[in-house]
């Protein structure tokens, strides 16, 4: 037992009691004590003695009495965010908080906007999301506050708002991200796990904030979170990961473990942000992350279905998981980025004809830029690669809004096959953003046509139509020797002179365009059934593939001699422009009367003609004849149109319409005229039948061109 003299009382204690009193306060060092195992029978100053030394704990003494000092800082983190949030209700004050301090991946790491990471942790732009936010800041604020003091919740906040950022920034980059809940969830974490390890300093009405009382509070706000699509639950995560780290780190400021351990805490913190920092600014679109295009595009519809991948794609290539789809300048469906006037796009088309190479589509792409940008600077094409694949890469220059874009487009083929590739950027931003844009085009995959892969399947069973799938599918990649080879194996014996085989062969020929060397002798195999017309028709497609036009033009014209009004034939005709209208006796108007003299034939000369037979020097022929009849024509209606001679005008009638025929001479006579100063206007669908020269000349008499198609009685 220990007595205690307390004035002139002598109180007895137990050694637990003893201890209570002293840990309390309540012994002061001067209070006599005696303890017969220490002070014999003498009463000594409590001070003098060790049991008494060990027992007192004056930091601990100091601490709880500095627990009821104000929570100025809470009370500032609260005011300053209620403040900004009444000033956000103004339009031109919501705008530009909401544009430059949000979080938002992008615009960090594109364009080094790292204040963005902590600013946010300042914005509430939602009644709820304020509420709640300001409520749980400051009941935990304020405990912790007092257990912590200021300087610690200042820093535990400030980092828990920018660990939470990075989260985000990396955790969910396509949404814009704002609001205190990472820094108060980084408050929560650490008042539990500070409740928690250091329990043994809460004494009294500061335990009932703090360790296994907080913590369900803790799970059931991340777990609300979770359920909430419109939640960033990534920022809350590291806001709890941060705050619980560091409620096991700090110490109260007269409690620390060792001298100097909130410093040295405080230092490796700063060091840890500021190198977070110096990393984004440095490594920033090295980093940035990307997301498969798939991906993006649900991501952009808000679908909440799982994304679900085709079984097979043609293209495949990653986005800036922060992006939104818009439009480009160089390539119209593109991706672009909220931070600035920058676009990423790539696509895939297929080509009516056979190319060689991307030139044709360089040239589609110079004529687009500069209908919209008169004063745009196209540099040469270079020869490069893309996707792994040989193509062609243009540079361009633009200016909008009085900012200069730099565009890049690259372009590959295959076959019929095209691959487009476009980068812009702001040309201060190209040297900066160049790493993502090799990151992005790193991404593209450019793989076989579906029509391709199922072919390929399906010539596994090799049947005569499998085989033939095959070949079409590979002349539109490119590998025409392998697809004629295939035809050559079903045109072997017997099947040589079906015409289902010939078309498909021709088919296949017209997919390979001008590929083809030496197409004569493949036509030469098809003209073995040209007393069909499904295989003439299929012929003339491939002679216009390979670029002999008037070849196809003759081909039609005889065959349609020998079977006037077949469909397949009329079909041909009809996409080239030439006519399909009969005379009376069911005969084709420019076998009946020759086009050029607009005489009736004899009929010897009919039958002359119908005796012709279809062989390619047949075909040659009658192409001179019919480029010779077109060129002549053109010549004389140029020389008739200058001279304002009405006879031209006839010859306009057989240019437009192909045939002559003297009942419909007026009505043709207005319509031509008509086509022809149409296409002196360029219309959208100005016929394609006028060359330079008869241009030059309508120009030179428009006016006497339009009195005549304004003539009511349409006799000239």
């Amino acid at each position: 037992m220990i007595q205690v003299r307390l004035g002139d009382q002598v109180q007895t204690w137990s050694f637990d009691q003893w201890e209570e009193m002293v840990r309390s306060g309540r012994v002061a060092p001067d209070a006599l004590v005696r303890f017969p195992p220490v002070t014999g029978e003498a009463f000594r100053p409590a001070g003098e003695l060790e049991m008494y030394r060990s027992l007192r704990d004056d930091a601990h003494r100091a601490w709880l009495a500095a627990t009821g000092s104000a929570p100025i800082l809470t009370a500032l983190l609260v005011g300053v965010q209620v403040r900004i949030f009444w000033w956000a209700r103004l339009p031109e004050v919501r705008g530009p908080l909401v544009d430059h301090f949000t979080s938002f991946t992008p615009e960090i790491l594109e364009d080094h906007e790292l204040w963005r990471m902590l600013s946010m942790g300042l914005l509430q732009v939602d009644w709820m999301h304020l509420a709640l936010n300001m409520m749980w800041l400051a009941y935990v604020g304020w405990n912790l506050e007092r257990t912590l003091g200021r300087v610690q919740v200042a820093v535990l906040y400030a980092f828990a708002v920018l660990v939470g950022s990075a989260f985000s920034m990396f955790g969910s980059p396509w949404t814009p991200s704002l609001g205190a809940s990472g820094g108060v969830f980084g408050l929560v974490a650490a008042a539990t796990t500070f409740g928690l390890v250091r329990s043994d300093l809460l004494r009294g009405r500061l335990s009932r904030g703090f360790g296994v009382v907080m913590l369900p509070y803790l799970v059931l706000m991340f777990w609300s979170g979770l359920r909430n699509q419109g939640v960033d639950n990534w920022c809350h995560f590291g806001g709890i990961v941060s705050g619980g780290l560091l409620g096991m780190l700090l110490d109260p400021p007269t409690l620390e473990r060792t001298p100097g351990w909130n410093r040295r805490v405080w230092a490796v913190l700063g060091a840890v942000s500021v190198g977070l920092w110096l990393a984004l600014g440095a490594l920033g679109p090295r980093i940035e992350p990307l997301v498969d295009v798939i991906v993006a595009r649900s991501r952009t519809a808000r679908q909440r279905t799982e994304v679900v991948f085709p079984e097979h794609r043609e293209l495949a290539h990653d986005v800036p998981a922060g992006w939104r789809s818009g439009r480009g300048l160089a390539l119209r469906s593109s991706w672009c980025s909220p931070a600035g006037d920058r676009c990423f796009g790539a696509r895939t088309d297929v080509s009516a004809t056979f190319l060689e190479d991307a030139t044709p589509r360089v040239e589609d792409l110079a004529v687009a830029l500069r209908e919209d940008w008169p004063q745009v600077v196209i540099d040469e094409p270079e020869p490069t690669s893309i996707a792994g694949w040989p193509g062609l890469h243009v540079v361009a220059r633009v200016t909008r809004a009085g900012e200069p874009l730099l565009l890049e487009w690259w372009g590959a083929v295959r076959g019929n096959h095209v691959l487009e590739v476009a980068w812009q950027v702001e040309e201060r931003r190209a040297s900066s953003l160049a790493p993502l844009r090799d990151r992005l085009l790193a991404s593209v995959v450019w793989s076989d046509p579906e029509e391709l892969v199922r072919a390929a399947e399906a010539f596994e069973r090799p049947t005569t139509r499998s085989r033939e799938d095959y070949a079409l599918a590979l002349a539109g990649v490119g590998e025409v020797e392998r697809a004629l080879a295939l035809h050559d194996e079903v045109l072997r014996g017997e099947r040589a002179r079906e015409p289902e085989r010939l078309v498909a062969m021709l088919r296949t020929l017209a997919a390979a365009g001008a590929a083809v060397s030496a197409p004569e002798a493949w036509w030469s195999r098809a003209l073995v059934a040209a007393d069909d017309p499904s295989v003439l028709s299929a012929l003339a497609d491939a002679m216009d593939a390979a670029g002999r036009p008037w070849e196809a033009r003759a081909v039609l014209e005889l065959a349609w001699e020998r079977w006037p009004g077949e469909r397949s034939l009329g079909r041909a005709r009809r996409a080239r422009g030439m006519t399909r209208t009969l005379d009376p006796l069911g005969r084709p108007w420019a076998l009946r009367v020759d086009p050029l003299t607009r005489q009736e034939r004899p009929d010897a000369a009919i039958a002359q003609r119908l005796a012709l037979g279809l062989d390619l020097a047949t075909i040659s022929a009658e192409a001179v004849r019919l480029r010779e009849e077109h060129d002549a024509l053109l010549t004389r209606a140029a020389r008739g149109v200058e001279a304002r001679d009405r006879g031209a005008l006839d010859d306009l009638v057989v240019l437009a319409s192909g045939e002559w025929a003297e009942d419909s001479a007026i009505e043709e006579r207005r319509r031509a005229v008509a086509e022809l100063l149409r296409a002196l206007d360029g219309a959208p669908e100005a016929p394609t039948w006028p060359d330079r020269r008869l241009l030059d000349a309508a120009s030179a008499q428009r006016d006497w061109l339009s009195s005549e198609v304004a003539d009511e009685r349409g006799t000239p």
